[in-house]
């Protein structure tokens, strides 16, 4: 037990020692600095530099727990957020150590062509024990990125994996800003903040409520129980239409307003250059889902009477619109994990994938019950035909049958509030 309580303690230790380091002494003393230490001078990331002649020494030093190729980069940006940044970024691949100049356009990084190297000297490297280091000499100006180091700029600090060619993929937590432009011409002391991503966790939640939640409810109804309350009525029209209406509605608010939040987020469309095609698909099913959405309630304000020859055409254009428009909005909510943007854990689409088989297995439950009550029903009314006594009556097979879907609409309503509370839980502590 003694052996076992020694050995517990060490991974404990060694985990502590490798998850932080301690403050350098140099940082806003002898060369400038940009960190996120704490209070104690524990760090997770230093970026320093100082002047030398026409150029700037940096060095990066980051714990980085990856295994295998990986890279850390600071880009330098006119204000705190990625888009229209030039990048240096120190690159570990296959023991060797590159560092390489290159572009955020957008969401996106592309080395830059056809000298990737200008502008770079002295470069040194290690990752050891879990820490990073990497140490260069920047030219301060002239350089293909178009970035003057006389000038002040935003530092961006990021890490992730990367190939064994040397080229780096995304990045594993979202990328840190510096409180304040840097002068890279004077020793001084910038901390780190965490960038926002406020508004696009509200668009995420507002997606979930939309197409996981209200859509999933408001679908059902119209299919599975208009028979349901024949007798009563909420607010002059039948209940099945007005939840359906209810929840349709949520859905339509919920889709707007998240649509108009990730605008507000992006300033603008987001890049379709990037090099990973479910980023470029993400924004286009949205605008196509948000389209869709303003589609079905229109169709539905100049709907056909009940009866006139043109509703079979209305009802399957307003079915086909809202069908298609529920497919790609939960697909989108799959390819909105992926977005890099906050970074949200992997296992968030087991939790989504959850959802659809649950959606799809209650609907078939729904049909079959649906395809057994009128067979029975059927039977029911040809044995009364016949005057055969015992048989049931038609309003005690449908009581049955309501008290049934009453129970089976409460579970799916609890289920799918389930799935959603959870990921919008997860989306907002991301």
């Amino acid at each position: 037990m003694k052996t076992l309580s020694c050995f517990l303690l060490l991974l404990l230790c060694v985990d502590i020692v490798g998850s932080t380091f301690v403050k350098p002494t140099t940082c806003g003393t002898t060369k400038g600095c940009y960190h996120d230490c704490d209070t104690s001078g524990q760090c997770s990331f230093v970026v320093t530099w100082k002047e030398n002649g026409a150029n700037i020494d940096f060095e990066i030093k980051a714990v980085n727990t990856l295994t295998g190729d990986q890279w850390m980069a600071i880009g330098f940006s006119h204000d705190d957020k990625m888009g229209d940044d030039a990048v240096t970024e120190c690159v570990m691949a296959s023991g060797t150590m590159l560092v390489k100049n290159s572009f955020n356009t957008g969401r996106s990084n592309s080395r830059l062509t056809p000298d990737p190297d200008t502008g770079i000297t002295n470069i040194v490297g290690s990752h050891i024990n879990n820490i990073f280091q990497c140490s260069y000499t920047l030219q301060k100006s002239g350089s293909p990125q178009n970035v003057d180091l006389n000038s002040h700029y935003f530092i961006l600090f990021g890490s992730g994996p990367a190939s064994s060619a040397g080229s780096i993929q995304q990045h594993t937590d979202n990328p840190l800003a510096s409180s304040s432009i840097a002068d890279f011409q004077k020793i001084e002391e910038i901390f780190a903040v965490e960038q926002d991503f406020d508004l696009v966790k509200a668009h995420g939640s507002l997606m979930v409520i939309a197409w996981i939640f209200a859509v999933s409810i408001g679908v059902i109804l119209p299919r599975f129980y208009k028979p349901m309350w024949p007798k009563s009525k909420l607010f002059g029209e039948k209940v099945w239409f007005q939840l359906h209406r209810g929840s349709m509605m949520v859905a339509f608010l919920s889709t707007i307003i998240g649509f108009i939040l990730i605008f507000v987020f992006v300033e603008d469309f987001s890049e379709l250059n990037q090099s990973d095609n479910l980023k470029v698909a993400h924004p286009i099913i949205g605008v196509i889902v948000t389209v869709l959405v303003f589609i079905n309630p229109t169709m539905a304000i100049f709907r056909p009477h009940p009866g006139t020859k043109n509703r079979p055409i209305f009802n399957w254009a307003h079915w086909g619109v809202g069908t298609l428009a529920h497919i790609l909005g939960v697909v989108n909510c799959f390819l909105g994990v992926r977005m890099g943007k906050p970074n949200l854990p992997e296992y968030l689409i087991y939790i989504l994938a959850g959802f659809v088989v649950w959606q799809l297995l209650f609907e078939l439950i729904m049909q079959l019950h649906q395809c057994f009550a009128n067979k029975k029903g059927s039977d029911e009314y040809e044995l009364q035909q016949s005057g055969d006594v015992q048989v049931r009556t038609t309003q005690q097979v449908v009581e049955q049958n309501s008290n049934l879907k009453m129970f089976l609409l409460g579970v799916h309503v609890v289920v799918v509030f389930g799935f959603c509370l959870a990921v919008v839980i997860i989306i907002v502590i991301a």
